[in-house]
């Protein structure tokens, strides 16, 4: 035993160093682009606002200037930073509009190590429709082309760079300023750029990816089995009983133990699971020592499980063979070959599910989403992979128990004596913790079966000593496939059967029940004299309904309450037999498989006389021999010395049909039900990582552009493609639409039964009455109109193409003053009644007094400031060209104000209330009123609208129609 226990410890130790030793165990954080940006050499290159060409009106304003916003930048996965680093010098991107926001600029320059690398980023970028000719341009012409609206493209690689200009427009002329636009601007960008020759190539490893393949292979070869041992051990409850039988005292007196037997074979059975886990942990560690690739990879793990199997077989061979019905003999082969093919097909399934999931887990690449998506969609491969190998034996296993039903005229041909095995039909379903060294076959171990019915578990050990036998119980369709041969009688013969079957058997096993006809088979070996003969097992129960079948064994035998009463923490009774005349208990500290094989083997050689030639096994012929030494020696056992005798239970005795059925838990609907709901509940929250939140998502019939609370209710509105007004329950997630606006939404403010709307192409300003949906006034308020508060009765507009602030009465629309504003007035708010505007050109944010429309104080803030947002009475200002989300004013003991940096380039921000949300990437930043930050996952990218309301509830709309709504946890 000793020698077992050395080498579990050497395994374990072997492993731990595997996992741990010489390499970073644990995947490596992904190094994401994020502010604060370090500025490459690439970026002087690029096209500045003093360097565009003229704009039609009002000039250009700086919309962003950083990292390229291409998946490559804005992507979490670990392949992507690899990428990166293997790939990029430096890259950027700045991006302009004008101030009435009719055109578009974005010019990218991508220097990479090789030209083939520049030349990889500007095929995608550019699939033009109609073709310009722009003089150097690899590719050039116009993607969309339609009234009212065209785009276009140009990209070169000069050396390793790569340039890509984009040009947008939406005037009446649309392809006229496109084509002019895009041959300005990439003609004074592509002398800017040096053709540079090619850098020598670094090492082509991906060393983050390929650590965190390698963590995710350890996890799979070494953390999958632990986690189902641990499950299994969960689930097992004679494990439980054996570790608290550590902490009692067992019987030693008055009782036959076989726990000497059972530990040597459990330090066994731990020794050659561990053994296993070191095989399989040194496989996967030395791939990733000698870099081997995936088919290496995989050679090498099947060599160890080769390797695992024949050492496992070379044991086997040291234990007597076990005896096996010939099931699949004749014709029954092909249904083998069948059951064989079928299982060992969806083992490889789920082998292959199990590889797909771990290496999307390491790599974490979604193309149509976010990356992390598909790490935890890794996660539900790798786990639905365990389940199907959990599964995979059953074809096989059901095509056996077919055949099982075939045997009895096989049996009738073997010249043995059969082994008689007698039980209540109630107890066929119970089960125990297999471990099988053995007796499993490879498709049971490649498949990971857990659990045997009790019954096959006897029949193993039984099987030695000849072929198994039991009555079939009426109805029943299939034998276990590894249980006994069935023999079938009618109603009016089956106790005739029973008595012939006595007389014929070798050896009796009995599963002591409580049911009538039990009581009457026992008193047919009675009355045969083969209670010598006999094994009485005691399936694995609680021990209150163990002590109710001793009762049940001592009534049915004639033998008195105070022979059979040994059950007591530490010790429960495994079987009983009557060698010679007086009962002889055998217990054990669990009622696990060990335990029964032992106590069955002991009892059938010595019943058989066979216990001099058990081969293999020393310690099994010692045990024998103590066994037959003490039931000569132990006469009529009295009470165990120390012990308080405990009252007999009453015996209760089932009539024929009325013995309660065990059912296994987990064959019971509300299982299922629960499982089905855990996964609901659980499982996805956790693939789309949006634990902590109650998630609803609704599909809406248009893209959602726009989304505002009403300022005087919690009714939420939507704007759907810009012109369709929808009212959102606030119970479920519809709505209904209760207005068309005929121009372009882009910014909308709700106070009660009215709408009022600004749209920036055409410069207007509406009213909307959401009663009937009709459209009370439209206003002309300047060009590029932006935003709009209201301020008692006026509607306060922005114009950064006019540099004005125009106010408008809320009730007809009539212009009741302009305030020239230069710096082109972008976003507004309102807050303790006062109004604040941001001027996107002068980097400023000033403040007016709301009576006399004057200008009260400026304050500098970081470049490019577009929308104004409150919070609890504080103004925020988004500068996208700053990266940045900064609150005005000072912090707390008059230090610096409180900012939050910009992941995401083109954020969409909403204040409401005392909350803040900021799209970031691929999440949304909720700031809570008592200033702690709270993160909301985006598992779709395009975003196009979002709302915080005035309750903390985060409202997302996307271009596909989807609205979701997370609420507040």
């Amino acid at each position: 035993m000793n020698s077992w226990r050395l080498l579990s410890c050497a395994a374990l130790l072997l492993t731990m160093t595997a996992v741990v030793w010489d390499r970073q165990w644990l995947p490596p954080p992904v190094e994401l682009v994020v502010p604060p940006y370090a500025v490459p050499a690439v970026a002087d290159s690029v096209l500045s606002t003093e360097d565009l060409p003229g704009a039609a009106t009002g000039g250009w304003l700086p919309v962003q200037d950083g990292p390229p916003t291409t998946v490559m930048f804005t992507g979490t996965a670990r392949l992507r930073s690899d990428f990166r680093h293997m790939t990029v010098v430096g890259a950027w991107q700045r991006s302009w509009e004008t101030t009435d926001d009719k055109d578009y600029i974005v010019v990218q320059l991508f220097e990479m190590r090789r030209h083939a690398y520049a030349r990889s980023q500007t095929e995608p970028a550019c699939e033009p429709q109609s073709r310009l000719r722009l003089a150097g341009a690899d590719t050039s012409g116009l993607e969309v082309r339609k009234p009212g609206y065209a785009r276009g493209c140009a990209t070169v690689a000069r050396g390793r760079t790569a340039i890509v200009v984009t040009v947008e427009s939406s005037r009446p002329k649309a392809s006229q300023a496109v084509e002019r636009l895009l041959a300005d601007t990439y003609g004074r960008q592509l002398p800017r750029v040096a053709h540079s020759p090619d850098l020598a190539d670094g090492p082509v490893r991906f060393d983050t990816t390929r650590t965190a393949l390698n963590s995710t292979a350890m996890s799979t070869a070494v953390g999958i089995p632990m986690l189902l041992g641990l499950v299994v051990l969960i689930r097992d409850r004679s494990s439980w009983r054996r570790l608290r039988s550590w902490c009692a005292r067992p019987l030693r007196t008055g009782v036959f133990p076989v726990d000497r037997l059972v530990d040597l074979r459990l330090a066994a059975s731990t020794a050659a699971v561990l053994v296993r886990l070191c095989v399989y942990a040194w496989a996967i560690r030395i791939s990733e020592i000698l870099w081997l690739g995936t088919w290496a990879t995989l050679a090498v793990a099947a060599g160890g499980v080769t390797g695992i199997l024949v050492t496992e077989w070379l044991l086997r061979r040291r234990r007597p063979v076990r005896w096996r019905p010939a099931a699949f003999d004749g014709p029954r082969r092909l249904w083998a070959v069948v059951g064989v093919v079928l299982t060992v097909g969806i083992a490889l399934g789920g082998v292959w599910l199990v590889l797909l999931g771990s290496n999307l887990q390491a790599i974490g690449v979604n193309p149509g989403g976010a990356d992390y998506v598909a790490s935890r969609f890794g996660v539900l491969l790798r786990g639905l992979g365990v389940a199907v190998l959990l599964i995979a034996l059953l074809p096989f296993t059901l095509v056996r128990r077919i055949a099982m039903r075939h045997l009895r005229r096989g049996i009738e041909r073997d010249q043995r004596r059969p082994i008689l095995m007698l039980r209540s039909f109630a107890d066929d379903r119970r089960t125990l913790r297999a471990r099988r060294l053995n007796r499993a076959s490879v498709l049971e171990r490649l498949c990971m079966r857990r659990f045997e019915r009790f019954e096959e578990v006897a029949a193993s050990a039984l099987s030695v000593h000849g072929p198994v036998v039991a009555l079939s119980q009426v109805g029943e369709k299939l034998p276990p496939a590894r249980g006994a041969v069935r023999r079938s009688f009618s109603m009016a013969e089956w106790k005739d059967g029973v008595v012939e079957l006595i007389a014929a058997s070798q050896l009796i096993c009995v599963t002591v029940g409580r049911s009538e006809s039990l009581r009457w088979e026992i008193g047919q070996i009675r009355a045969a004299g083969a209670l010598g003969r006999t094994l009485f097992l005691l399936p694995p129960t609680g021990r209150s309904e163990q002590r109710r079948r001793l009762a049940f064994l001592g009534h049915a035998l004639g033998v008195e309450w105070r022979c059979l009463d040994r059950t007591c923490p530490g010790t429960d009774v495994l079987a009983v037999t009557v060698p010679f005349g007086h009962p002889v208990v055998v217990t054990g500290r669990a009622p696990n498989d060990v335990g029964f094989e032992a106590a069955v083997e002991i009892a059938a050689l010595a019943v058989t006389g066979r216990g001099g030639e058990a081969e293999g096994e020393a310690e099994l012929k010692e045990a024998v021999g103590a066994y037959v030494s003490y039931a000569t020696t132990a006469g009529n056992p009295v009470e165990p010395a120390g012990r308080r005798a405990t009252p007999a239970p009453r015996v209760e005795i089932h009539a024929p049909g009325k013995a309660p059925v065990y059912r296994q838990w987990w064959r019971r609907w509300w299982v299922l039900a629960c499982a089905l709901s855990a996964f609901v509940t659980t499982f996805l929250p956790y693939i789309l990582n949006t634990q902590g939140s109650d998630l609803e998502t609704v599909q809406a019939s248009g893209a959602v552009t726009g989304l505002v609370q009403d300022e005087t209710s919690d009714t939420v509105y939507a704007v759907l493609g810009g012109h369709h007004l929808m009212r959102v329950d606030p119970g479920a997630l519809n709505g209904s639409r209760v207005a068309r606006i005929d121009d372009y939404v882009n910014s909308l403010v709700v106070h009660g039964s009215d709408a009022y709307y600004v749209s920036t192409g055409t410069g207007r300003v509406g009213r909307v009455d959401l009663r009937n949906g009709r459209t009370v006034w439209r206003q002309p308020a300047g060009a590029g109109a932006r935003a709009l508060v209201l301020a008692d009765a006026r509607i306060v507009v922005t114009s950064p193409a006019d540099d004005s602030v125009v106010a408008l009465a809320r009730q007809d629309g009539r212009r009741m003053f302009r305030l020239p504003l230069a710096g082109a007035p972008y976003g507004i708010a309102r807050t303790n009644e006062r109004l604040f505007v941001g001027l996107a050109r002068s980097n400023q944010v000033v403040e007016l007094d709301p009576a006399k429309m004057t200008v009260s104080a400026r304050v500098d803030v970081p470049a490019g400031p577009r929308e104004l947002l409150t919070q609890g009475g504080q103004v925020w200002v988004h500068s996208p060209v700053g990266h940045v989300l900064q609150r005005i004013g000072s912090g707390t003991s008059g230090g610096p104000a409180p900012r939050l940096l910009m992941s995401s380039q083109y954020a969409r921000v909403s204040g409401n209330g005392a909350w803040l949300a900021v799209q970031g990437m691929e999440r949304v930043t909720v700031l809570m009123p008592d200033g702690r930050l709270r993160r909301l996952p985006l598992p779709a990218p395009d975003l196009l609208s979002l709302l915080v309301q005035r309750d903390g509830t985060v409202m997302v709309g996307h271009s596909s129609g989807t609205l979701s709504r997370m609420k507040r946890s």
